[in-house]
């Protein structure tokens, strides 16, 4: 577990209850004590990657995105996978393409399988920063090992 803390500015104390042994806790109250204490991603920022977080005008009524279509639209090939089962498949198929190739599955932004999750999220390329920029120069050599897109 690696944190990076920034001061907000604000010169106030904030009560906290602890955590005896994060081991012992769920993966989903350890989302829910690093959400309530303001941690963010990589770089610094918070991920605001929740479509709940959009500017829309009813956050209990969002609108729907199909990503796989919109991946389409932007020249990509790209299935929605109904299952795992069907995430398998797709998988294997996407092996096979010849460019960059997006799968979409739905699923749950607050509930976890057992063996956890690992997610990517992409550093902004310009940055005041020095701790933004290096995350960057990280993100660019890594992205010199993947296989390129279209």
């Amino acid at each position: 577990l690696c944190l990076e803390l920034a001061c907000d500015g604000e010169d106030r104390w904030v009560a906290s209850a602890g955590c005896e042994d994060w081991r012992a806790e769920t993966p989903e109250s350890l989302i829910a004590r690093i959400r309530a204490a303001g941690i963010a991603g990589m770089g610094g920022a918070g991920f605001n990657n929740l479509l709940a977080d959009c500017r829309v005008a009813d956050k209990d009524n969002i609108p729907h995105v199909d990503f796989a279509a919109h991946a389409k639209a932007m020249g990509a090939h790209a299935r929605h996978c109904e299952s795992l089962s069907d995430l398998d498949e797709a998988m294997a198929w996407a092996q096979t393409t010849d460019k960059t190739t997006v799968l979409t599955l739905n699923t749950d932004a607050y509930k976890w399988t057992p063996g956890g999750a690992d997610w990517y999220v992409g550093v902004p390329e310009v940055s005041e920063r020095e701790a933004v920029r290096k995350a960057r120069a990280t993100q660019e050599e890594f992205r010199k090992k993947q296989r390129q897109g279209i």
